[in-house]
């Protein structure tokens, strides 16, 4: 940080500034008996993207506290849960640096526990693997990415101190402030996710007049970094033949720190999600993506599950565990493709598998074009938490088109029997539990309102 000491970080805030602040936030931690902190202490800290937030993680680094970052946005019961975890178990260990929480899209949210090593690690494979005309002490983004998520905190903000680049956050989605506040601060990186990516391109093909990009993503946009869930090829494709803007991906996840593999050429031909990071190790086992390095989380929350392939590991040094992503793909030249998520195939009673991923495109085309249904936005299947039947929603657009929303009728997929529902595609939100701030779909929530009918 000193190294940009005088530079501007956020708007009206420096470097130097924020340390500053964090000094303050220290001595507010060390006097005051109701907010006092202790090492290893695991604290909790539920907030908007804001300087003060970066201040407070500072401030408790500098104590040797953990800070434990969860989503304001999260729902009741997910959140209840992430309390209870970290009411278990209040200190933690030494090595300990940072604890998150995944989206919990097919099961209640889990703490994934990161060390110091797996911060500094990864960020010093991202400086090493991303040129300098990319990020550098010029370059600015407007943060829309929550700081209490890994790609946010880490593939966003930190990486972009690193580089002395500026930030403007927001402190809560809202497409509108998104928009004047790129028209303000003409950034010229945006770190997104697939679903904002679609709203805007959306937004931007349904005017009723054709208006310049540049309207929407102001005059100094270089490029777009997408991550956080699977970016379909065609919008990559629409955005840059309709709006000139080239979208750079990457892949990771929480318990990576969380790239594994980032681009930084842009290409319409490169169907892969980047080249690996240097010091990250991948394997396939049955089509199962799996990794290790430096960046390797040390646990999960409590810190006795075993769950994925993991075992309770209390040492400073899990580079050498491997970690199963849950995704399929395949290593071809370094560079990593993706062909599916293992959570989408399940199985069903007579023990056979069943890839939910099918469900969704047949039932998506059929009723598209062999109904001629214009209105359907999303087909989500899922299957029944205790009856282990398949069911699946149709999301459109207009709530108006049926007298009213829930069960539909059945279709037989794959000599299988699909209860069919109905709901407005309004619902797909984070306020619903439906979808993530990330974009991602929850499953588990849509099957547990849909039981029910």
């Amino acid at each position: 940080m000193s190294l940009h000491a005088s530079k501007t970080l956020f708007p009206s805030i420096s470097y130097d500034h924020l340390r500053q602040m964090m000094e303050k936030q220290k001595e507010e931690y060390q006097i005051m008996n109701q907010k006092k902190i202790y090492p290893q202490q695991r604290v909790l800290l539920s907030e908007p993207n804001s300087p003060i937030l970066l201040a407070k993680m500072g401030a408790l680094w500098e104590q040797n506290a953990i800070p434990c970052l969860l989503s304001p946005s999260m729902n009741r019961p997910n959140r209840e849960h992430c309390i209870s975890l970290l009411q278990k178990e209040p200190y933690g260990q030494q090595q300990e640096a940072l604890i998150l929480f995944t989206s919990g899209t097919s099961s209640l949210p889990k703490g994934v526990v990161l060390s110091h090593t797996n911060l500094t690690s990864q960020l010093e494979m991202l400086h090493q693997h991303i040129p300098m005309n990319l990020l550098h002490d010029h370059s600015r983004s407007v943060a829309l990415l929550p700081w209490t998520h890994c790609y946010g905190l880490i593939g966003e903000c930190l990486m972009m101190m690193q580089r002395g680049g500026s930030l403007s956050p927001l402190p809560k989605f809202n497409i509108f402030h998104y928009l004047w506040a790129i028209q303000q601060q003409q950034p010229t990186t945006l770190f997104m996710v697939p679903y904002l990516i679609e709203t805007m391109y959306k937004m931007y093909s349904s005017l009723p007049f054709r208006c310049p990009p540049s309207w929407f993503f102001g005059n100094s946009l270089e490029y777009i970094v997408s991550g956080g869930a699977y970016l379909c090829p065609e919008i990559k494709k629409k955005v840059w033949e309709e709006m000139g803007i080239p979208i750079l991906e990457g892949y990771g996840c929480t318990e990576m720190s969380p790239m594994i593999s980032v681009q930084t050429e842009f290409s319409m031909t490169d169907t892969s999600v980047g080249t690996l990071l240097s010091k990250v190790e991948c394997e396939i086992r049955e089509k199962e993506i799996y990794v290790r390095g430096p960046n390797r989380f040390l646990h999960y929350l409590p810190s006795d599950n075993t769950s994925n392939n993991i075992s309770n590991n209390t040492s400073n040094n899990t580079s050498n565990l491997w970690y199963g992503t849950g995704d399929y793909g395949y290593v071809k030249e370094n560079k990593l493709y993706l062909i599916g998520r293992n959570s989408d195939v399940i199985k069903l009673k007579n023990g056979r598998f069943f890839r939910l991923k099918e469900v969704e495109d047949f039932l998506f085309q059929y009723f598209r074009q062999t109904m001629g249904d214009v209105l359907l936005e999303k087909v989500v299947a899922w299957q029944h938490p205790t009856k282990k039947t398949i069911g699946a929603t149709l999301f459109y657009s207009n709530p108006n088109h049926f007298p009213s929303f829930g069960k539909l009728q059945d279709m037989t997929f794959q000599h299988q029997n699909i209860e069919l529902f109905l709901a407005s595609s309004k619902m797909l939100c984070v306020t619903t539990g439906w979808r993530t701030m990330k974009g991602e779909i929850c499953r588990y929530e849509i099957a547990k309102y849909f039981r029910t009918f």
